[in-house]
């Protein structure tokens, strides 16, 4: 395969949900998305400083632009890696739902049975009930996004999986 071949298929792999990414071509991109927020991070500050003096916050146009126009590209990689893991590609949203779980689920006791909502806002105090159920939210996403990140990295499937023949272009299996 020629390199101007082998870009057009990384081209249109960027959007696709479907088939297998191998741990390197899934972390090289991670790379390039971190870096590109790096750049536009570093423009931001260059181009759309704060200034206090006229009462203008921080604004990160530029950032949250390469944020939102990658963000397709890195869910669909991801999706794959974890399909060369053998595994859905849902699992991308457990580090979201777990702890919107936890917190939903440690809300209604502390809703029902307790006064502890009616002292966010007076004298500071939030609670003690409410400061253990957000603690408790931090804790499943700390674990999912853990979890998902030892889906990502592991070795890929060497043989066809229910997702497809392994990854070209990229050694799955290690």
């Amino acid at each position: 395969m020629t390199d101007h071949a082998a870009k057009q298929v990384y081209v249109r792999k960027l959007v696709r949900f479907d088939g297998r990414a191998s741990r390197s071509e899934y972390w090289r991109f991670v790379l390039v998305f971190l870096i590109a927020v790096l750049m536009a991070g570093i423009a931001d500050n260059l181009f759309f400083p704060a200034d206090p003096a006229r009462n203008l916050p921080d604004r990160h146009p530029v950032t949250v632009f390469v944020i939102v126009s990658m963000l397709w590209s890195l869910c669909a990689f991801g999706v794959r890696r974890l399909h060369d893991v053998n595994r859905s590609g849902w699992w991308m949203l457990f580090p979201v739902a777990l702890p919107l779980v936890v917190t939903a689920i440690g809300s209604v006791p502390v809703w029902f049975f307790t006064n502890a909502f009616e002292h966010i806002g007076k004298e500071g105090r939030i609670g003690v009930p409410v400061s253990l159920v957000a603690f408790a939210g931090v804790l499943a996403w700390l674990a999912a996004a853990l979890c998902l990140v030892v889906f990502l990295a592991r070795p890929g499937d060497r043989l066809p999986n229910r997702f497809g023949p392994p990854a070209k272009g990229g050694n799955s299996g290690s």
